[in-house]
């Protein structure tokens, strides 16, 4: 591989914002027997009462970010408490990773955080981190409290590579129909569509126009690559945006969704919904529009059930609904997304062994039934739906109920690629599509624009971070 220092250095020439990945090798494989530290270093983690500090980055913002803090609070005041652990969260604007990336390029293992919160989008610029720690050599450790086998197998797989845990799942969410049952009587439709094109059907009925004005829209979503993703992967059993299954095995080096037809179809189907004339494509207040009664239908993150529930009160009737499919043959279900957690090397067992046990407080059942009760996540653990507790908060949260329906009926392959340029993925298909939505681009010309705009966007990447 080449000199991490040289890809970094060929990153900042390029000036393109997502070439920050450290590198493809063979990194990331530091684990709790590879650690040397020293005594000196040992001491300058603890206080002088012997509390081991862990510093938390992450990116959860707003209310979210309260109930984090009160998570870990509690932590503190109880596991952290018994076994001399403390846990300070630190706040990272979106998306979490760039002073990570900051610190990498200047080996400032000091200021590296002990604990991070990274989304699956953004794997790929610490899987060959050579300071990552693998979370799988700790979940199977014959002492911990959390299994494997105890997870969420869609949630087990979001931040793994070829199979195995490098970060533990904290949030789980999946892509959701939100749609208005009141709109949805009074224009005669009983139940979602279940498919694109059922729903551009509905959308005939449900958008309302007063000359050039458009009141009501039947749908409002701008497409970028989360959502693409989703109906791309679950086309068929499982399909993949890129090879190597999507960047999981090995790194992603091409898209191949012109290749397996994925693409093609899902333009075909979206172009259907373009024609109603009822698709509101640029994304200005979603939440709120909704909520306004401004749109029929949106698709959104099951994390949103929540913050729906509070601004529409009880001022109308709705409900959320299966993502619909590309293909009414397609059974592979929906992708999930979420945040890990990820441990790193900073030369201390003894802050390895004090971010693990923070890691299993989260990971537990009773945390995982806080965590989805104040913030509409679904639990990773699967030991939390035995709890009294959970089954009597799903009696009131049937559009939750929903949200883990889908997960347990879609295959765990479906996850978000570990896109190399992620940020210039998303813009490159986004863009793509709304020139679709305008009208300015052919289905044909749309392809290829997305096509070729992802593939020069992971070979620029590649330029600044060799691979072997």
């Amino acid at each position: 591989m080449k000199k991490r220092a040289t890809a970094i250095g060929m990153a900042a020439i390029l000036g393109i914002s997502c070439l920050t990945g450290c590198g493809n090798g063979n990194g990331a494989q530091a684990s709790a027997g590879a650690q040397t530290s020293g005594a000196q270093e040992q001491a300058a983690s603890q206080t002088e009462d012997g509390v081991t500090e862990i510093e938390f980055w992450h990116s959860i913002s707003g209310e979210l970010a309260e109930k984090l803090g009160e998570m870990t609070e509690n932590f503190n005041n109880t596991v952290g408490k018994e076994k001399k652990i403390k846990v300070t969260t630190v706040y990272q604007n979106w998306p979490g990773t760039d002073k990570l990336v900051t610190v990498m390029q200047a080996k400032d293992i000091a200021n590296h955080p002990d604990l991070i919160q990274i989304y699956g989008e953004n794997m790929n610029i610490v899987r060959d981190y050579e300071r990552m720690v693998w979370v799988e050599d700790y979940i199977n450790r014959p002492d911990s409290a959390v299994k494997k086998e105890d997870l969420v197998p869609n949630a087990a797989e979001a931040f793994s590579i070829d199979g195995k845990m490098l970060g533990a799942p904290l949030t789980l969410s999946t892509l959701l129909l939100y749609y208005n049952q009141d709109m949805f009587e009074a224009a005669g439709i009983d139940t979602p569509p279940a498919t694109i094109a059922q729903m551009a059907e509905d959308m005939t009925k449900l958008t309302q126009k007063e000359g050039d004005t458009t009141k009501v829209y039947g749908l409002n979503l701008c497409p970028n690559s989360y959502e693409l993703n989703s109906w791309i992967a679950g086309q068929g059993e499982v399909s993949y945006f890129g090879d190597n299954e999507s960047g999981r095995k090995a790194p992603m080096t091409k898209v191949i969704i012109d290749e397996n037809g994925t693409l093609d179809s899902f333009l075909t189907q979206w172009d259907k919904v373009i024609r109603t004339g009822g698709l509101k494509y640029q994304v200005d207040n979603m939440n709120e529009e909704f909520a306004n009664q401004q749109h029929a239908m949106v698709i959104m993150s099951s994390a949103r059930i929540q913050i729906m529930k509070g601004l529409i009160g009880d001022t109308f009737k709705w409900s959320v609904a299966d993502l619909p499919k590309v293909n009414e043959s397609d059974n592979g279900g929906a992708s999930v997304s979420g945040g890990g957690l990820f441990m790193i090397n900073k030369d201390d067992p003894k802050k390895l062994e004090a971010s693990w046990e923070f890691i299993q407080y989260c990971l537990s059942p009773e945390t995982q039934l806080f965590w989805s009760q104040n913030t509409g996540y679904v639990p990773v653990n699967e030991k939390t739906y035995d709890l009294p507790e959970m089954t009597e908060f799903l009696e009131k949260e049937p559009e939750l109920k929903t949200a883990i329906a889908q997960i347990e009926h879609s295959s765990p392959m479906l996850q978000e690629p570990y896109y190399p340029n992620a940020g210039e993925i998303k813009t490159v298909v986004k863009e793509a599509l709304i020139l679709f939505a305008k009208g300015d681009l052919s289905k044909e010309d749309t392809a290829k624009s997305i096509i070729e705009g992802c593939n020069a966007a992971i070979n620029d990447y590649y330029r600044a971070n060799p691979l072997d």
